[in-house]
Formats: structure tokens, sequence, C-alpha cells
């Protein structure tokens, strides 16, 4: 038990020694607040407990924009490397390319939201850039959502041939099926971070006349951090 948990702990530590998962263990801890301090003001009780959830969840989301600076110049690279990429059809190339566009039209919207509330850029709209942020966003979840459909529909065909070739060997077939796994996490999160695009661009609103609550946007959150936090798991 204590080797596990000293194995467990250096993963740990693996995770949050790169950015990508830092980011994304600080992103737990932002949508898990929400989802406290929710509970905290339905129950009524202790209302200086409730604040504190909440301006963790606000500090740790501001402090995350951070990290993004200039993040849309490596999203610019991808589609130049998109669109030099000559062995992709046409069809993938273009969609790949807007993909890309669309990441780094994101960043770029949402360093200037974060350079907003610091009050670095004056007279930007804070609000509306957000929202148009989050468009940018979701047509770039959206289009990874076909990419990784399409990508896991070779991986269940693979997993066909290798069921059906008498040859296989059982470790071929289980790394199928740890990637085919890994692909669903995948997938998951993505459609939870699809759920997020559409609260923050607007389109929930519109259809159901209101945001989600801090539970629910929370509660979609966390699930979309842990699916990462998951895949990139040292163990796993």
């Amino acid at each position: 038990m204590a080797c596990n948990s000293c194995n467990e702990f250096r993963n740990f530590t693996k995770v949050i020694s790169n950015l990508n998962g830092r980011d994304k263990v600080n992103k737990t801890v932002q949508f898990g607040s929400k989802i406290v301090f929710y509970f905290l003001t339905q129950i009524g009780s202790s209302p200086d407990a409730a604040k504190r959830f909440t301006a963790l969840s606000a500090g740790i989301g501001n402090a995350r924009k951070v990290d993004r600076l200039l993040k849309s110049s490596v999203e610019a690279q991808s589609a130049l490397d998109v669109y030099n990429n000559t062995k992709m059809d046409e069809f993938s190339r273009s969609l790949k390319l807007a993909g890309a566009v669309c990441m780094a039209l994101y960043w770029w919207c949402d360093n200037k939201v974060f350079l907003g509330k610091l009050k670095v850029l004056q007279n930007i709209d804070i609000s509306n850039e957000n929202v148009r942020a989050h468009k940018f966003w979701l047509a770039a979840l959206l289009i990874s959502v076909y990419f990784l459909q399409q990508s896991m529909s070779k991986t269940y065909q693979k997993r066909k041939e290798l069921t059906y070739d008498g040859q296989s060997d059982e470790q071929s077939i289980s790394n199928v099926e740890r990637q085919l796994h890994l692909q669903r996490v995948q997938f998951f999160g993505l459609i939870c971070d699809v759920i997020v695009g559409l609260n923050n661009a607007g389109f929930i609103e519109k259809v159901k006349g209101s945001k989600l609550n801090d539970a629910q946007f929370g509660a979609v959150g966390l699930c979309s951090a842990l699916s990462v936090l998951y895949r990139i798991w040292p163990s796993n």
C-alpha cells in the first residue's frame, strides 16, 4: 500500500512538472470550487466560505490565462504546417487549417480578455470579447471532435482486423484496446468542452433561457479536466 502511494505521488509530481498537467490540476480546483460554492449558497450556510470558494475559482481562472499569452503563435505555426502539408486530402487539410485558425483566434481573444482585466488594454469590452473567444473555441472543438471520430473509426477497424486474425498476439490486441479506451476518454472530455463552449458562447442561454448554473458548469469543466489528467497520468 505504501509503495503504491509512493508511486502515485511520483506520478502526480510528473504530471504537475509539465505545463499542461499543471494547468489541468489548476482547472480541477477551479471548477471544483464552483461546485462547492453552488452548494454552500444553496444550503445557505457558511456565506464566508462560499465567498472564499468563488474567489478561489475566479482567481485560478484568471491566473491560468497567464500561461496562454502568445499561445496564438503556436496555433499560427500549426496552421502554416497544415497549409504546407501536401500529403493530406484537400477536405481534411482545409478543415484542419480552419481548426488551427479558430484556435489561434481564440487564444488571441483570450489574451485580450486577460489584459483587459488587468487594465493593460483599455476600451476592451471584456464580456463581448469573451463570448467571441468562445465562439472561435467552439468551432475548433467541433472540428477536433470530427477528426477524433475519424481516428476512432480507424482504431475500431484495426481492432476488428486483429480480433478476426488468428495470428494476432494478445499484446497487440491489448495495445489497440488501450488506445481505443484513451480515445473514448478524450472524446468524453471534448464533449464536455463543447458544452462549456456552448455555454460561454451564449448558445445554451438562447435555447433554455439561462446559462448553466455553477454546479452544472463546474461539473462539466471538472470532468473535462479529469479526462485530460487521466490520459496523461503516467501509469495509464
